[in-house]
């Protein structure tokens, strides 16, 4: 029985791995549905809200800083990095940790209760869908820690908005606690010999790593009892 390796070292997680991933879920098609109910449920509270704008775009950066050529209203995703709580099982050699990933929405509105009602319900749906979606994808656990309010920086070249109507900048952001395990120092040491080929060389094919062709197995045989 032939069987194909998944990894040949590892297993790592990068920060990188965990945005990309929480980006896919949030330009799915299953945003608009988290976001319609938060708004059917939060109506009692503050009146209707007339209109929710979907993001336009979903970004991964380490600080809510939006660009000036971005269209608004925008989520930014980042894992700026760990909780303290690392820890080393020596049976697999494993590190398990749990990765702190933050989702803020950005919109730009000339009305502060309609620029804070957009950000407020884009930054809950976004975290409500991959409190849901994000373990089933990753299969890394994922718990809500708690709302961050960081004012987004200016853009680096602010354009003067339309009309000359003064749209100010609102944010909303949640933090996550997405844990699993991140890194194993089971994947080695490298065979002595074992070095990186020549600079000019192509990248590695992953599908020419290491297969198992056989598997010899052993059975002993039981007498049946009627």
């Amino acid at each position: 029985m032939s069987v194909n390796t998944s990894r040949v070292l590892g297993p790592f997680t990068t920060p990188w791995s965990l945005r990309n991933a929480a980006r896919e879920l949030l330009l799915g098609y299953h945003l608009g549905i988290y976001l319609d109910e938060i708004v059917r449920q939060q109506t009692p509270f503050g009146g209707t809200v007339k209109r929710i704008e979907r993001p336009f775009d979903v970004v991964c950066r380490e600080r809510p800083k939006p660009r000036s050529q971005e269209l608004m209203p925008l989520i930014v995703v980042s894992c700026p990095g760990t909780f303290d709580d690392i820890r080393y099982r020596a049976g697999d050699g494993e590190y398990t940790g749990t990765l702190r990933l933050e989702v803020h929405a950005i919109t730009r509105n000339a009305d502060e209760l309609v620029g804070g009602a957009t950000a407020s319900i884009l930054a809950l749906g976004a975290t409500a869908l991959l409190l849901q979606e994000l373990p089933l994808t990753t299969g890394f656990t994922a718990r809500w820690v708690g709302v961050v309010a960081t004012p987004p920086e200016a853009p680096d070249e602010v354009r003067e908005p339309a009309d000359d109507i003064d749209q100010l900048l609102y944010t909303e952001g949640h933090v996550l606690a997405v844990s699993g395990v991140l890194l194993s120092d089971l994947g080695g040491p490298l065979p002595l010999d074992l070095r990186d080929p020549p600079i000019e060389d192509p990248a590695l094919d992953l599908e020419d790593g290491p297969r198992v062709e056989e598997i010899a197995l052993t059975t002993t045989p039981v007498e049946e009892i009627p």
